[in-house]
């Protein structure tokens, strides 16, 4: 049997409406009461629902220890969308990428032809500077 209560709460001047039901505990024996929120009265006093669809109706002890099992942990689902997302922008930019890494090399080849150039350039210098100071001398 269930029936319906206001409750008024002068912190938010509002009254709630709830829904009672009452029923007896079969492990104990004893008579226990289940209590609902439905909504709250306006100033005309009908019910204003709570939420866009009101809330999930009473039901049994046991419906409300749900079981948690079959969602995954979140850290997991975490660590697998963001490998899934690594291969994914790999793969798109695949090309992309191999032919910045073929530049990169070439480049780092003209620097090191261009180094060893630079290197080659100084020693003969270096050895026309002596020989001029050795002829003055």
């Amino acid at each position: 049997m269930s029936y319906t209560v206001n409750c008024y709460n002068k912190n938010t001047n509002s009254t709630y409406v709830y829904r009672c039901e009452n029923y007896k505990d079969p492990d104990t024996g004893k008579w226990k009461s289940r209590r609902q929120c439905i909504g709250k009265l306006d100033e005309d006093g009908n019910v204003v629902k709570n939420g866009k669809r009101g809330r999930r109706p009473i039901s049994s002890e046991s419906d409300s220890n749900p079981s948690y099992q079959g969602i995954p942990n979140l850290k997991q689902l975490e660590s697998t969308l963001r490998s899934e997302l690594e291969k994914e922008i790999h793969n798109e930019y695949r090309d992309q990428i191999f032919k910045l890494q073929t530049q990169i090399t070439e480049l780092e080849r003209k620097l090191s032809r261009e180094k060893t150039a630079f290197n080659s350039i100084i020693r003969d210098m270096t050895h026309i500077i002596e020989t001029a100071q050795a002829a003055i001398s």
